[in-house]
């Protein structure tokens, strides 16, 4: 049996996205399958592992030109999730 995507530790992709987002304090901006930290471009399929994961927190969402826009902060679990895969 495998285990959830929610238990599985992070992946170095996100890890390193979870990384630059704690260093900077910039948010990951998500719209139409991509997603971008600063200039920095994060593939979908991490920005939607690190929500399975409850590692972000929803910032903002908004509809720009019929195109939804999101914004995530890292939360507290995002942070605990990065040092232990520090460790």
């Amino acid at each position: 049996m495998t285990k959830p995507t929610w238990t599985k530790p992070l992946t170095k992709a996100q890890a390193d996205v979870l990384r630059v987002m704690q260093k900077t304090g910039e948010e990951l901006v998500y719209s139409a399958g991509v997603g971008y930290v600063g200039l920095r471009q994060v593939s979908r399929s991490v920005v939607m592992g690190l929500l399975q994961k409850c590692a972000l927190r929803a910032d903002q969402f908004s509809d720009i030109d019929r195109g939804d826009v999101e914004r995530y902060t890292i939360n507290e679990t995002g942070r605990k999730l990065l040092e232990e895969f520090d460790e």
